[in-house]
């Protein structure tokens, strides 16, 4: 009698451990899975941020909001902001480029930006007409300046 008793004992400790064992485990997956679900949530709000945030920046970028709101060039009495300036850059682009009938005469490629084209070894294509697009806004500031000194209204 006390050998089964000792056997019965050895096999309640055999399945009392393997319960705890599996009590165990059962609490490691668990903790696991909530540790993925808090870090799918957290993934999945960091991902909603980042799109409302490039969605907002692409709006505000193809609105043209900031550059309506920063002054490129002034006068006394007048203000060109900087999609004003754009606007006279990519018109004195046009020009250049169909005064010149030959895209290839100029050496410009137009698959690359202009701020990486050299139009000289100290210069570049974009420096060369953001020059003569300054030059021309300030001769339309300084025409707009005397227009206004003589009283004339349009």
């Amino acid at each position: 009698m006390g050998k089964g008793k000792k056997t019965l004992s050895a096999r309640e400790r055999k399945l009392k451990e393997e319960r705890r064992q599996k009590n165990r485990k059962a609490r490691i997956v668990a903790k696991w899975k909530r540790a993925g679900v808090i870090t799918t949530i957290a993934v999945l709000i960091l991902a909603v941020l980042v799109g409302i945030y490039a969605l907002t920046r692409t709006v505000i970028q193809n609105t043209g909001i900031v550059l309506r709101n920063r002054v490129a060039m002034s006068s006394d009495n007048f203000e060109v902001d900087a999609a004003m300036l754009s606007y006279y850059f990519y018109e004195t682009y046009q020009n250049e480029v169909a005064a010149q009938t030959n895209v290839l005469y100029t050496g410009i490629d137009s698959a690359r930006s202009l701020k990486e084209q050299d139009y000289t070894s100290m210069i570049t294509w974009f420096d060369f007409f953001m020059d003569k697009t300054t030059a021309r806004v300030s001769d339309i500031l300084l025409y707009a300046e005397g227009a206004k000194a003589a009283n004339t209204i349009l």
